[in-house]
């Protein structure tokens, strides 16, 4: 077996649950890549998405490189809104 990157956990989420109730979220962390989901049945892209861009000795490639770099600034919300427009990202997502 390989080097495991990340674990993936799915959950349902509940309409009635706030944010709040999944502990402090911490804004726009310099080192850490946290994107709200703003595409519908995006969860896997969106898991997948951050393990890459938080894993240590992952080589991106050049399109998630620049991506990643693009996005480097914004806040989780246009982050998310970011992946959604990225026509790359997308047609990725509309594989999976």
């Amino acid at each position: 077996m390989g080097k495991i990157h990340g674990l993936i956990f799915l959950f349902k989420c509940q309409e009635e649950s706030s944010s709040s109730s999944f502990g402090e979220i911490i804004p726009n962390h310099p080192t850490l890549f946290f994107a709200n989901q703003m595409i519908s049945n995006a969860c896997a892209t969106q898991a997948i998405l951050s393990i890459l861009m938080n894993g240590d000795g992952i080589e991106l490639g050049e399109t998630l490189g620049e991506f990643k770099e693009f996005v480097s600034e914004f806040d989780a919300e246009n982050k998310g809104e970011s992946i959604e427009l990225y026509f790359f990202i997308n047609l990725v997502n509309y594989y999976l």
